[in-house]
């Protein structure tokens, strides 16, 4: 969900087709590097979903999850949509996909729901995680956390985290990372929120950042064990927490103005900073955040992954920075051993021209790096905020490549679809249905990513196994 509103959606149905290059192999220098299976429709035919997550359990290589929101139709609520939460698993390594089954949907399915926002994550143990924001009524934005003991069959609670009824109290961009303490999973939250809002107790201050919520008792209570607030602007993470190998918690967030225009406060700030800040100790105390990259507010972005794999490479943390309006174009890769010092951008070779709105990144269980993402046609620029460019269609491609040397050499980009897809204009500030796509790395060395087949009124959940070297 976009982190400054509510968004306002409205339905329609469209035929198209999109062909996609199944099975094709990517080269570098003649030599087969990586090979993509059949691209898999996830969900119902017909539905319209948004805002898919997908994540692999780290015990099992055949199962995964995906979460995401069902469009129901527009409502008289802020939010002017009505989504419900969905997921789906796999016990065959996603050649099918069968729906979950959530606990408490009664709660949900008593008014007009809006859930936003998803995001699913496994701890070692092989228990899964997700996290949806909304609230049955449409009128705000509460953390439902529900967890899953059988590879994402049964989703059991939710726990209920409220948020404040003030926009600025409101619990936004939640994403989560878990690992084992005494043997247990503990959870951990990182969450957009007011540093007045009530949930965070003693924790209060004044400042919007990001609040770290932690449970012990597998996602059945929570705490507020710290703010992450260092400057005056405000703060949203990233896709982080990411627990690392040497048990350290990384949390990445981004800094911006509240308001970016020339006429808001702070107007004159016209780049944003994305930060790294590292826990040895749960999330009580973390070190001084650190700055990774600068981006234009508004315009450029960053995700993460860190290498849990045995190569030489394990511990090590990837930055990829991207851009909606190629200011810089392509894709910058930064890496850090320790979360505190970080190496300057460096291009991914051989991409095509065109600003990249959305992007993944995930290492492999062979230590291979693997970025997957959309990009747009040369010369444009994505402005999702300008309705004379939402309300026209715009072409786009899905493209992989992999690096099997930490980053260093890449293979070519291979795009992943052989005719464009395109934006729907119906989809406001969501014009490629989601504000992520995701990317999976199960503990058989593939990956598995997950976008949302945008073109107008198709809005369908698609995924495909890439098979790397390594």
């Amino acid at each position: 969900m976009d982190r400054r509103g509510f968004l306002a959606v409205t339905g329609s149905v469209a035929a198209g087709a999109v062909e996609f290059l199944a099975g094709a192999c990517a080269q570098a220098n003649g030599k087969s590097e990586f090979t993509v299976g059949p691209v898999r429709r996830v969900g119902a035919e017909g539905a319209k979903y948004f805002e898919p997550w997908i994540a692999a359990n780290p015990r099992d290589g055949s199962n995964l999850v995906i979460v995401g929101s069902r469009y129901l139709g527009e409502a008289a609520t802020r939010a002017t949509e009505r989504m419900e939460p969905v997921a789906w698993f796999t016990a065959d390594g996603g050649a099918t996909w069968s729906a979950g089954e959530f606990e408490g949907t009664a709660l949900w399915r008593r008014g007009l729901p809006y859930f936003a926002d998803s995001y699913a994550s496994y701890a070692p143990d092989g228990t899964a995680f997700c996290v949806f924001n909304g609230s049955p009524e449409g009128d705000r934005l509460d953390l439902w956390i529900y967890h899953s003991d059988d590879g994402g069959r049964h989703w059991r609670g939710p726990t209920i985290l409220a948020s404040s009824p003030t926009r600025r109290g409101l619990l936004d961009y939640p994403r989560l990372a878990a690992d084992l303490n005494g043997g247990k999973p503990r959870l951990f939250v990182a969450v957009a929120v007011d540093g007045n809002a009530p949930i965070l107790g003693k924790w209060k201050r004044p400042g919007y950042g990001c609040a770290i919520l932690r449970s012990d008792d597998g996602a059945r209570t929570f705490s507020v064990v710290n703010f992450l607030a260092p400057t005056t602007l405000q703060h949203d993470p990233i896709n982080s927490p990411l627990v690392l190998p040497d048990g350290r918690l990384l949390v990445g967030f981004g800094d911006y103005p509240a308001d970016p225009s020339e006429k808001g406060p702070r107007g004159d700030i016209t780049h944003g900073r994305t930060y790294a800040a590292v826990s040895r100790d749960g999330g009580a105390t973390f070190s001084t955040p650190v700055p990774i990259c600068d981006t234009l507010v508004e315009d450029g972005f960053v995700v993460l992954a860190a290498d849990r794999s045995d190569s030489p490479r394990r511990g090590r943390i990837f930055a990829v920075r991207h851009s909606r309006t190629s200011r810089p174009s392509g894709l910058g890769v930064q890496t850090s051993d320790d979360g505190e010092v970080w190496t300057p951008p460096a291009a991914v070779p051989n991409l095509r021209a065109g600003p990249i709105p959305h992007a993944a990144v995930a290492v492999s269980s062979r230590g291979v790096l693997g970025l997957a993402w959309i990009q747009g046609q040369p010369g444009e620029e994505v402005r999702i905020f300008d309705p004379a460019w939402t309300a026209r269609e715009h072409p786009w491609d899905l493209y992989f490549t992999a690096s099997v040397d930490g980053g260093a050499t890449f293979t070519a980009p291979a795009p992943r679809l052989i005719t464009s897809s395109r934006t729907d204009p119906k989809l406001s500030s969501r014009p490629y249905g989601t504000d992520y796509i995701a990317l999976a790395a199960p503990p058989n060395g593939s990956f598995h990513a997950v976008w949302v087949d945008s073109r107008p009124g198709k809005w369908e959940i698609q995924t495909a196994k890439i098979e790397a070297p390594g």
